[in-house]
């Protein structure tokens, strides 16, 4: 399957994880065996439930000023991204693949986490697409539904 097969019905495929499960399809980036391509799963789940509300969610309620950084839910979500990035930390000082801009001391606290990073960001094609958000997700200006 090619990205000009699809869709043929014409219907959007709105979940970001089942766009990126698409796009690798047939790529060295989407394994044929079932128990690695299980795992590719695995964490694709893990960083939609545990990675964007404990550190994505948090990166964006401090940035937009909707949530104070010593606040209680601030310091819950922090807890929060402090376990996802224990568990991925201890998964990543024993394989090399699976960020952190929320808080949290990659350096010194999870050198494994930082050092996977640095080879996602040296892997061919890659691009940072982590830029500021921009002035309208402050609160009051615009809408959103994740307050």
């Amino acid at each position: 399957m090619r990205l000009h097969d699809y869709p043929a019905s014409g219907e959007a495929l709105p979940e970001s994880n089942a766009i990126l499960i698409y796009l690798a399809e047939g790529t060295e980036l989407l394994p044929d065996d079932p128990a690695t391509r299980a795992q590719v799963m695995r964490w694709l789940f893990y960083e939609q439930g545990e990675i964007i509300p404990g550190i994505a969610g948090l990166r964006f309620r401090l940035q937009t000023g909707r949530l104070d950084p010593d606040s209680p839910a601030a310091e819950g979500r922090r807890a929060a991204g402090a376990a996802v990035l224990e568990v991925l930390d201890g998964h990543l000082r024993e394989h090399d693949f699976l960020a952190g801009e929320a808080g949290f001391d990659l350096d010194d606290d999870y050198p494994a986490v930082r050092d996977w990073i640095a080879r996602v960001e040296a892997t061919p094609g890659h691009m940072n697409d982590l830029q500021p958000y921009p002035p309208n997700t402050r609160v009051g200006v615009g809408e959103s539904i994740y307050g």
